[in-house]
């Protein structure tokens, strides 16, 4: 723990600590029987919630604890007037922070009942959204709050652009951000119907929304190329673009120039940075892609020869890099099926 001294090896606690350590332990199972209690006899009183909140703050993920709270809470907002329940949906959420703030910030019964409260109850959503910035600043990859962020601001009706400026923001402050990467993959069909409804596409997902994407990912995956986040999500954003492609129409030459501009940067990477695993990875979905498009020429060998440098580079996952090496359309099928960026492969 921050400050306090490392006890040199085979040195037990103290007398005092382990004195201290037994008070600690006494205080929180009685805390945890009072509130127990409370539960199985079924108080509904606001009192409940005074001895059962003690206990949330000291240790939040009791999740039983929660589920009586929010009957407590049902039961006690019921026929209060609207002074009295603005009171208590304050004071939940002053809970629910300290929790957050003091003990676990990635507690899934703490941000589920803020969520429940949300949903309930009259919460003024920007400052829920303002929460969540902070949050972030504590630690921008936590990806509770990420998935709490999302579903505010769709309930808050905040613009795909605006969550995507969000994004942004976070990803040129620190290219390892899966979270943020991932949170902008699911962004992108209603960035396309906002663009349509502002008379700009017909809908759809196309390069005029993914190009600008690509130039993104290949910043960052230049400037941290053994960072898996960027690529994992420049994986994703190659389905997308094979998707246009294998539909043909008229964006068609511009996906197949978008895939054969980034197979060239990969290459020009993979001179640079010859103990990477991600470029020569990145190459051979590539060359997939455009082999199951018929544009990928003789790049059979190449992709063998490829899979083959991996397994050198990472055999820890060589056994991924024989699957894919022989089961090329199975890998393609599953990169122009994904909706959203998700994790799966060699990854690590």
């Amino acid at each position: 723990m921050h400050g306090r001294k490392k006890p040199a090896k085979g040195e037990g606690p103290s007398d005092e600590e382990v004195a201290a350590g037994k008070k600690k332990l006494a205080k929180y199972s009685g805390l945890l029987a009072m509130a127990r209690k409370q539960m199985a006899a079924g108080d509904m009183s606001v009192d409940a919630l005074k001895v059962n909140g003690k206990m949330l703050v000291t240790n939040p993920d009791v999740y039983d604890l929660w589920n009586y709270r929010r009957r407590v809470l049902q039961a006690a907002t019921a026929e209060a007037d609207a002074t009295a329940v603005a009171d208590i949906v304050a004071g939940e959420l002053a809970l629910t922070q300290e929790a957050l703030a003091s003990k676990n910030p990635k507690s899934y019964c703490v941000w589920h009942h803020r969520q429940w409260m949300v949903e309930n109850y009259e919460v003024v959503l920007d400052k829920e959204l303002a929460l969540c910035g902070k949050f972030l600043e504590y630690d921008e990859r936590n990806f509770h709050c990420w998935n709490y962020r999302r579903w505010v601001a769709t309930r808050a009706g905040v613009s795909a652009k605006d969550e995507f400026d969000f994004t942004t923001q976070k990803i040129n402050r620190n290219f390892s951000n899966y979270s943020a990467w991932h949170y902008r993959s699911k962004l992108f069909p209603r960035r396309a119907k906002e663009l349509q409804a502002a008379g700009d596409g017909d809908g759809s997902v196309g390069m005029a929304l993914l190009a600008p994407e690509l130039e993104l990912v290949r910043q960052a995956a230049f400037t941290e190329p053994d960072d898996q986040s960027a690529w994992m999500y420049q994986r994703w954003l190659f389905g997308q673009v094979a998707r246009i492609l294998q539909a043909g129409g008229a964006e068609a030459d511009a996906a197949r120039a978008a895939l054969e501009a980034e197979l060239e940067s990969c290459r020009e990477l993979h001179e640079v940075e010859e103990g990477s695993k991600w470029p020569p990875l990145a190459m051979a979905v590539i060359l997939q892609l455009l082999s199951a498009d018929g544009d990928g020429g003789d790049a059979k060998e190449e992709v063998q020869a490829l899979y083959s440098t991996l397994q050198a580079l990472d055999p820890a996952h060589a056994a991924y890099y024989r699957y894919a090496a022989r089961n090329g359309d199975a890998l393609v099928g599953r990169l122009l099926a994904d909706g959203a960026m998700g994790g799966g492969g060699a990854t690590s």
